[in-house]
C-alpha cells in the first residue's frame, strides 16, 4: 500500500488515474489480493475513488475540500502546537531543530521532492510532542489527504515556511504555548492561501 500511495502523493499517478488491480500487481510483483486490500485502505483515506461496477481511480481533489481541511488543519496544528510547548523536552527539540537543519541543506540544493516529506516530518514531530493520542488520530487522518499538497507547494513557499518553522520551534523552547498556536495557525493559514493562488494561477492542479 506505501508504494502505491507514494505514487498517488508524489504525482506519479494523478487523479482520475485508472488503477488496475492487474496491471498494479504485475508492477509491485505481489497478487491481485494485497492490492485490493491496499486500494480500499486508501479509499478511507480519501486518496481512491472506489465505485461498484467501475475500476478503481486515483481520487479527484475537490479545491473547496482542499480549502476546507485546510481551515480545520489549521484548528488542530494550532492545539498540537500549544500542547508541543507545554511537554516538549530537550530531546524533542533536538529532533525537531535536525528536520530544520535537514530542510535548509536541501533547500540549498532545489530538491523540492525531499523539502515537502520534511515538512511532513516537522509537522509530525510536533504532533507526536503533544502527546495527544486523540489528537494525533485527527491529524493524521488529513495527512494522507493532503500530503501531495506538501510535495506540490514546497518550491512555492520555499524558505518561507522553513522561516515559520523556525519560530515555532523558538516558541515551543521557551514554551510559550500561546505564541506557539499563533505561529502554527498562521503558518498553515499561509500555506492555504499559497494553494489557492497556485490553484488561480495553474502552478497546483486539484
Amino acid at each position: 500500500m506505501e508504494v502505491i500511495r507514494q505514487w498517488i502523493i508524489e504525482g506519479r499517478l494523478p487523479p482520475g488515474s485508472p488503477l488496475v488491480e492487474s496491471r498494479l500487481a504485475a508492477e509491485l510483483n505481489v497478487s491481485r489480493v494485497p492490492v485490493r486490500e491496499a486500494l480500499q485502505r486508501l479509499s478511507e483515506q480519501g486518496l481512491v475513488d472506489l465505485r461498484p461496477g467501475q475500476s478503481a481511480q486515483v481520487a479527484r481533489r475537490n479545491a473547496r475540500d482542499v480549502v476546507e481541511l485546510l481551515e480545520i488543519r489549521e484548528v488542530l496544528e494550532g492545539l498540537a502546537a500549544t500542547s508541543a510547548a507545554a511537554k516538549r523536552t530537550v530531546d524533542d527539540i533536538t529532533a525537531l531543530d535536525a528536520v530544520i537543519q535537514q530542510a535548509d541543506a536541501l533547500i540549498d540544493a532545489g530538491d523540492w521532492a525531499a523539502v515537502g516529506h520534511l515538512n511532513v516530518d516537522f509537522h509530525r514531530t510536533v504532533t507526536a510532542i503533544a502527546r495527544n493520542d486523540h489528537l494525533a488520530s485527527l491529524i493524521e487522518g488529513f495527512r494522507f489527504q493532503l500530503a501531495w499538497l506538501n510535495t506540490a507547494s514546497a518550491e512555492a513557499r520555499g524558505r518561507d515556511a522553513w522561516l515559520e518553522h523556525a519560530e515555532l520551534l523558538q516558541a515551543i523552547v521557551a514554551q510559550d504555548a500561546r505564541r506557539a498556536e499563533q505561529v502554527a495557525r498562521r503558518h498553515t493559514r499561509l500555506s492555504r492561501e499559497a494553494f489557492v493562488k497556485a490553484l488561480l494561477d495553474g502552478t497546483i492542479k486539484a
